[in-house]
């Protein structure tokens, strides 16, 4: 089971003046809340990259969901039906390809196993069904509009 979805309907000012929305990641039994900044995405933007993203993961075998622009996301791999999932605090300097928060998906590193100091990384194992039932839960609520859509087509690009 994967899901990623929005628990509040009204921002809520957080520590240090900002508006974020409260949301769930759901990976299998693992359920993570999170506050999502509003400062940069709003709400539509990221339910848009949400769909966008699982698309990108089952076509493409890669992709991230951003909970938090830009400080948290959740970079996965697809490997035949499995799909490997990592939490990752956003650091855009230290990407491995550089990051434009208009195309996000595009910064998503290659697959490893563990940090450069050699010690493991968590990892959640689900499968490619889950996404698939994402997408089709989503079905056109949150659609591909032409704005939506990146330079090579693959809809990770934010209005």
């Amino acid at each position: 089971m994967f899901d990623v979805y929005f628990v509040t309907n009204i921002p809520r000012l957080q520590h240090g003046s900002w508006l974020g929305l409260e949301g769930e990641i759901v990976l299998d039994d693992h359920t993570e809340r999170f506050i999502a900044s509003l400062a940069i995405w709003s709400r539509g933007d990221y339910e848009r990259h949400w769909s966008n993203a699982a698309r990108k993961l089952l076509a493409d075998g890669r992709t991230a969901f951003v909970t938090s622009a830009f400080h948290f996301w959740w970079p996965m791999w697809r490997r035949g039906p499995n799909i490997i999932v990592h939490e990752q605090l956003l650091l855009p300097d230290s990407l491995e390809r550089k990051f434009n928060p208009n195309y996000p998906l595009e910064s998503v590193p290659d697959y490893s196993s563990d940090t450069d100091p050699g010690f493991a990384i968590s990892e959640w194992y689900l499968y490619s069904a889950d996404f698939e039932a994402f997408v089709a839960r989503r079905g056109t609520r949150h659609s591909d509009t032409p704005a939506a859509r990146s330079r090579d087509g693959s809809c990770d690009r934010l209005p």
